[in-house]
């Protein structure tokens, strides 16, 4: 698909790459989600997009680490250790140990996503929020913050 609404050109973005398209020509889109798009929506996209991409390698570091290892919980009047707990979906029934951990987990999430923004940045550049940075003398929060990532 070769395509330029307005002033913003989608064949010219990060990712356009061979063997399915050539940085500034084409791009390869087989749904059309691209056709006809503006900047805004391609942020909106690539947020999506990047988001989607964490949660799933999360997803998959859960697969794996509920399988490998057991935790001792913090609090519960039931059990003194997550060994009685299903693996898989069956962790988040009622009545499991693990159940109040996926809502504690959840209520989290949820306000990292309300406080998180990566608004005047790229998309997914949310900076140094814990400002770890600064032990090592860095400024990711500036404007040359990129500049510092390379």
């Amino acid at each position: 698909t070769t395509a330029a609404t307005g002033n913003f050109d989608m064949s010219i973005q990060v990712g356009v790459c061979a063997p399915c398209g050539e940085l500034g020509v084409s791009y390869w889109d087989p749904a059309g989600l691209a056709s006809d798009i503006d900047a805004d929506t391609f942020r909106q996209y690539r947020k999506a997009e990047l988001k989607h991409g964490r949660i799933c390698m999360l997803g998959v570091l859960g697969l794996v680490a509920q399988h490998t290892w057991r935790f001792k919980p913090f609090f519960d009047q039931n059990t003194d250790n997550f060994q009685q707990s299903p693996s898989g979906i069956g962790a988040a029934a009622a009545g499991t140990p693990s159940a109040a951990y996926l809502g504690l987990l959840i209520l989290i999430a949820g306000y990292i996503e309300l406080n998180a923004s990566d608004d005047g940045r790229e998309p997914g550049d949310f900076g140094d929020p814990f400002r770890f940075a600064r032990s090592y003398g860095l400024d990711f929060d500036g404007g040359d913050d990129v500049a510092q990532w390379k």
